[in-house]
């Protein structure tokens, strides 16, 4: 048996093996280290390998990642399309932009580069795409464009110049204030737009941007297209390279002719508003941060009795009360911060007396915003103050007079109630037992008297009624007018069935009211509407509305009306517009809903035409701050007084 061994070195082949096997793990290291996304893609945009800075950008991992489709990783996934069938197709492509879009929802702005790689035929098997941030370069090419926006929009000449002073750019800004268009001035030296007599001065201070200075706010004059001299403020800052190495000037123009010539005005007026200041009515005053008088006119000066020279200098102190002391340092700590008051202060006079002053303070800043002092108006309104206080004391005397008037208007009606009482009687007992027994007339005035006394006790009982709205008020509370109108409608069904009315209701709020006294209000308004009726049987409607700071309430009638030029008139004590036989009652109703409604802080109204019904409204504020709470406090007192 014979054995045939065939032997072949293979030591080349095993090191070319190894060769390649660590070239691709140095190059996968190289792929893994950048910072780029890096990703292949085959045939169908299906992505077959990706580094780990891939998997960062769009925050899914190298499984999440494999064999899905590439576009749906970018904000236009059909630019992304196309981009890679342009690289199978050319072979490459490159510095294409897009934007990745990570799972959170953030996107990446790159510059997407691509090219085909081939197997060992030759044959393209897929793309390999890199993808480079430009986050950054798309800040910076954002904010140039905003500079350049900003150069360009402004009024201000803005450009920029060589060394020896050739204009190298120049915005609209400086076409408008030069009349120069680019095209006319690009290249030509800065001294064109110099009048003749200052093309020297020009020259210096572009030298002075040399030696390291800048020029900043340099008034001066210069000479547009059309010949005109105008005045403008230049700065003029040095342009560095990358070196550090002054390579142009920019400057920046603009045309102050306008505030020129404003302030030559100013300086006119100045003489002229001194005269003014001098011959003022008013005290005017100048103090310093530290409260010394730096200035007065002679006006403060004679109102105080001094000469000019003797207040300059003096601390302001000096010539207020000490009852006035402490309202001025409170208005000189708020004119520190800006707020500026009018307030009044008692003044000390030179010979001891004192006088009156209203005064009105502006704060007075330097361009840091610090407070150098302020300046007053004053005006001497010691007459005025003295009016106030005679008009306190008669203030205060009618309300006494007030007081006691509604105390007597009680007692009276009160002790008026059981004599009155007795009379009509005594007169009801003549009337049953002589009636048909004495003569005619006899019966006709026992019929007037009788009448009479009743006709007094309604007067009586609703004088009584009327002087009740301030001696037995209550203090406001939470009022359901709901629950308040149908108890109200529940005390006059009587009244309402016997006169077959009927009364309707919108859904009604709570308000801040004193409970009795607003159920008098609908109840004396419900019996208005029904008393007062037409031919048809009456009709009542009650709504409300929420209008700004308070509740309007209507009460709608479809009675005879009321002639507008009576329509304030109603509301007046006693005041009737039909015979008491036409219509009953003691014309009081009306006035009572008034002062109930102004007792609340509110006010009472009626629009109406003669044959169409009536509307009354009332107005109740919303927020209990808006009561008249005084009125409330002390007609308290004066109802526990009686």
């Amino acid at each position: 048996m014979a054995v045939s061994c065939i032997a072949r070195d293979i030591t080349e082949s095993i090191k070319a093996k190894e060769i390649l096997r660590l070239s691709n793990i140095y190059n996968r290291s190289l792929i893994e280290a950048s910072l780029d996304p890096l990703v292949t893609i085959g045939h169908d945009g299906k992505i077959t390998d990706l580094n780990t800075s891939m998997e960062y950008v769009t925050g899914y991992s190298r499984d999440e990642l494999i064999g899905t489709d590439l576009t749906n990783y970018f904000t236009e996934p059909e630019k992304a399309r196309e981009g890679y069938q342009e690289a199978f197709k050319e072979g490459f492509v490159s510095d294409y932009i897009l934007e990745i879009l990570h799972r959170n929802g953030s996107t990446t702005p790159v510059l997407f580069n691509a090219s085909v790689f081939k197997d060992e035929s030759g044959e393209v098997i897929g793309v390999f795409a890199a993808a480079r941030d430009i986050t950054e370069r798309k800040k910076a090419e954002e904010k140039i464009q905003i500079l350049a926006s900003a150069v360009e929009s402004s009024n201000d000449a803005i450009g920029t110049m060589s060394l020896s002073g050739i204009i190298a750019s120049w915005n609209k800004g400086a076409e408008q204030v030069y009349g120069y268009s680019e095209e006319d001035i690009l290249g030509k030296s800065v001294s064109t737009v110099a009048p003749p007599h200052l093309v020297k001065e020009t020259i210096k201070l572009i030298e002075l941007i040399k030696q390291g200075e800048k020029i900043h706010q340099h008034d001066t004059l210069r000479e547009r297209k059309d010949g005109k001299i105008i005045n403008v403020s230049i700065t003029l800052s040095p342009v560095f390279d990358i070196h550090g190495r002054l390579t142009a000037i920019s400057f920046i123009s603009r045309d102050i002719t306008e505030r020129k010539r404003y302030e030559e005005k100013l300086r006119e007026s100045e003489k002229k508003y001194r005269n003014i200041v001098e011959t003022a009515n008013e005290g005017i005053l100048v103090i310093d941060e530290e409260t010394r008088v730096i200035f007065a006119n002679k006006k403060l000066a004679e109102m105080l009795g001094y000469t000019l020279e003797e207040g300059l200098g003096r601390p302001v102190w000096d010539f207020i009360s000490e009852e006035s002391k402490a309202i001025f340092k409170l208005n000189q700590e708020k004119r520190r911060q800006g707020i500026d008051e009018s307030y009044e202060l008692k003044l000390i006079c030179k010979d001891g007396s004192s006088l009156w002053a209203i005064t009105s303070a502006k704060s007075l800043f330097d361009d840091d915003g610090k407070f150098m002092g302020s300046l007053s108006m004053l005006t001497d309104i010691t007459e005025r103050k003295k009016t106030e206080e005679i008009l306190k004391l008669k203030l205060e005397e009618l309300a006494r007079s007030n007081a006691e008037l509604e105390q007597f208007a009680y007692v009276s009606s009160h002790d008026l109630q059981e004599p009155l009482r007795m009379v009509a009687s005594y007169l009801q007992l003549l009337q049953r037992r002589y009636e048909g027994k004495l003569d005619d007339k006899a019966d006709k005035y026992i019929h007037f008297s009788v009448e009479g006394a009743f006709r007094m006790q309604n007067l009586i009982n609703d004088l009584l009624e009327l002087s009740r709205v301030t001696t037995r008020a209550r203090e406001p509370e939470p009022t359901d007018c709901e629950l308040l109108l149908n108890q109200a409608l529940s005390n006059l069904e009587l009244y309402i069935k016997e006169n077959k009315a009927s009364v309707s209701h919108d859904p009604l709020p709570e308000v801040m009211a004193d409970y009795t006294q607003l159920f008098q209000v609908f109840q004396n308004l419900i019996i208005n509407g029904i008393k007062f009726h037409g031919k048809e049987a009456p009709r009542i409607h009650i709504s409300v509305e929420k209008k700004a700071s308070e509740w309007v309430f209507s009460v709608q009638d479809n009675g005879i009306g009321i002639d507008p030029q009576y329509s304030e008139k109603i509301f007046e004590v006693f005041k009737r517009l039909h015979k008491k036989e036409e219509y009953p009652g003691t014309g009081i109703g009306l006035a009572i809903c008034k002062k109930i409604v102004e007792r609340h802080g509110g006010r009472i109204w009626v629009e109406s035409e003669l044959g169409y019904g009536s509307t009354f409204y009332f107005a109740l504020p919303i927020s209990p701050g808006d009561f008249q709470k005084s009125t409330f406090s002390v007609n308290s007192n004066f109802s526990a007084k009686i």
